[in-house]
């Protein structure tokens, strides 16, 4: 745990601005992309800030693209005090998945979707809890750009986070 009184850093003051920022009933995509070697602290992290959403209003739609998300969400959501059906989505091939929604959302239809989120557009933030850099960095290279009324911010791990540091603004 860490005490209260530590200063947060400017990352963590921005992220907690914008989630302050967010209205009731806005949409969040939470994307939960880890291992179970990193779910402690990722867990630690996130699940804080999943309490904050909910409780804000926030509606939460979450995918995971590890299947062993699946298992590794249970903990999460339980940590965040989220109720225990909360849908969880497996999104195969991570955010690879996603690009031909992201540059036109017209040429997928739901019943191609694996997911039930059928257009990007409507989020007002995605939050990425991923211990991988390289997962993040596609995701603010390859879909962002497409997108750019839409707020990326990531949770990540000590060891990912200075590779990210550039990715900041």
């Amino acid at each position: 745990a860490i005490p209260p009184e530590t200063p947060k850093s400017i990352p963590a003051i921005a992220l907690s601005d914008q989630i302050s920022a967010l209205a009731e009933n806005d949409q969040v995509l939470v994307v939960l992309d880890y291992q179970a070697a990193t779910s402690r602290e990722l867990e630690a992290l996130a699940a804080p800030l999943l309490e904050q959403l909910h409780n804000g209003g926030a509606q939460l739609a979450i995918l995971t693209t590890q299947p062993s998300g699946l298992f590794l969400a249970q903990t999460l959501l339980a940590q965040a005090g989220l109720p225990e059906d909360t849908q969880v989505d497996y999104l195969p091939g991570s955010y690879l998945s996603l690009i031909s929604q992201a540059v036109n959302p017209a040429i997928s239809t739901n019943e191609d979707n694996l997911t039930q989120i059928e257009d990007l557009r409507s989020f007002k933030l995605v939050l990425l809890v991923s211990d991988s850099s390289d997962n993040i960095r596609g995701w603010l290279e390859q879909i962002a750009p497409w997108i750019g009324t839409l707020n990326f911010a990531a949770v990540t791990t000590q060891m990912e986070a200075p590779v990210l540091s550039p990715y900041f603004d």
